[in-house]
């Protein structure tokens, strides 16, 4: 028999505050041997010291949505965060800007219904409006409606199951289509990477000298001067990036999440990694060729090419 002891009127989301009284079609569950919450719409978190006081308070309690989407955004790429009072304001400022502006939540959804589409008629719950970073329900039924008026989606909704059946229209493509360009012809490449000394040396001698040669700024935060809120300004940095480098010497985990968070807006990632340390890669990873370099001249040559094949030479 299993641990997991789904909630009947005792456990509560401390993120969304769901609970199975309150919402009847979705449940929260906890794990007690584990610590793990599986919230049907937050995702799966764990929790270290009591965060559910902080919650109820300012500035965090109308932040609650961007945590959600926060933890649904992990959960999506089988990352399961833990949460606690010394990283509650990490996460807030990591997640996707707030928003209030229809047309920016409307952008958000068509990119997410273009990177899952498979069939000509799918179907998004309402209940699902974690995923753009939307604060109820009712922005994802607003979505919806402003997307059938501007003639982006044909839009079919069960009111008793809260479902979109949707398909795409000429103009929904059309406007993915000016979303890509948009990150496209950035000329900006965003370089993640351990902010350690011989890699700062790497990125020195190997990648920034690729600025004259490929037409690129380059931006890399090892060498901006910490004086502001560092994890807003790397989100801020990626989403202004048409192509990330990420270099995955020594392994360290915020490369992974700056890659994951481009790849997640749709901005090519090209790996690199210094040859001696290829064995630490994370197997997630493992499926995207990773360019390998033995010396800061070998990785400037390769990833010269690689940018070039990414993004053609500027004119």
């Amino acid at each position: 028999m299993s641990d997991l002891t789904e909630n009947k009127t005792e456990t509560k989301c401390p993120v969304c505050d769901l609970t199975n009284t309150n919402q009847g079609n979705l449940k929260i569950s906890f794990d007690q041997n584990t610590g793990l919450y599986d919230c049907e719409r937050c995702g799966k978190f764990k929790t270290s010291g009591d965060i559910a006081p902080l919650l109820e308070q300012e500035p965090y309690c109308s932040k609650r949505h961007l945590i959600t989407g926060y933890i649904r955004e992990k959960t999506e790429i089988n990352n399961i965060i833990t949460i606690s009072p010394d990283n509650i304001q990490h996460i807030i400022d990591s997640a996707q800007p707030d928003t209030d502006d229809p047309l920016e939540l409307l952008d958000r959804l068509l990119w997410l219904l273009y990177k899952n589409e498979k069939t000509e008629n799918q179907r998004f719950s309402m209940q699902d409006y974690p995923v753009i970073y939307a604060k109820s329900k009712d922005d994802i039924c607003r979505c919806f409606t402003i997307g059938r008026e501007l003639e982006y989606l044909n839009v079919s909704q069960s009111i008793m199951s809260g479902v979109f059946t949707y398909s795409f229209k000429a103009e929904a493509w059309k406007r993915i289509k000016e979303l890509k360009e948009k990150s496209i012809n950035s000329k900006q490449i965003f370089v993640a990477l351990a902010f350690v000394d011989d890699i700062k040396n790497g990125y020195m001698e190997g990648i920034r000298p690729l600025e004259k040669e490929t037409g690129y700024n380059f931006k890399c935060l090892a060498f901006e001067p910490h004086n502001e809120n560092i994890p807003l300004k790397i989100i801020t940095e990626i989403r202004k990036s048409g192509l990330l480098v990420a270099d995955l010497t020594y392994n360290k985990q915020n490369v992974y999440f700056e890659a994951g968070y481009a790849k997640g807006l749709g901005i090519p990632v090209i790996w690199t990694c210094r040859d001696s340390d290829s064995g630490n890669i994370h197997s997630d990873v493992s499926q995207y060729h990773i360019l390998k370099w033995k010396d800061y001249n070998d990785l400037k040559e390769n990833l010269k090419v690689r940018i070039e094949y990414e993004r053609p030479l500027k004119k």
